[in-house]
């Protein structure tokens, strides 16, 4: 939770910041964790991940794999985690609006180099992850 004295930041406050596509914005509990675009051995690490589900998905047709998407649990959490895979019923539940507004069953993170990064995937969006009801988390260093 946000340290008293400290603002709370909301998706509407999130969603009204100029866009850059070099700055990724999220809130853990009002907390608002500013990075910016990943480097190499980072996306290259998000596509072999995502790349490895893709080709599971098409084989077993079992769900819904995306790289980078958005996801909303609440007006004070909002996330954009590296991949995710959902079955089909999960997105069709959490898919709204042009939105997933949900938790899907697997999220993965591939961590960055830097201790506050690597904090927040570690102990903030464990934590975060586990209260919405992601079935499974993965880390990728």
């Amino acid at each position: 939770m946000a340290e008293a004295g400290t603002k709370r930041w909301t998706l509407a406050e999130i969603e009204a910041l100029p866009y850059d596509e070099w700055t990724r914005y999220e809130i853990v509990d009002g907390e608002l964790f500013v990075s910016t675009a990943p480097g190499d051995h980072h996306q290259a690490a998000c596509t072999r991940g995502a790349v490895a589900l893709g080709i599971w998905y098409d084989r077993s047709g079992l769900g819904v794999v995306r790289a980078g998407p958005g996801l909303i649990f609440s007006d004070f959490d909002a996330v954009i985690p590296d991949i995710i895979w959902m079955s089909r019923e999960r997105f069709g539940a959490i898919w709204r609006d042009d939105k997933l507004r949900g938790a899907p069953e697997l999220v993965v993170e591939v961590l960055s180099p830097s201790a506050a990064n690597e904090r927040r995937d570690r102990q903030n969006k464990l934590k975060l992850y586990a209260e919405w009801g992601v079935d499974e988390y993965w880390i990728i260093d």
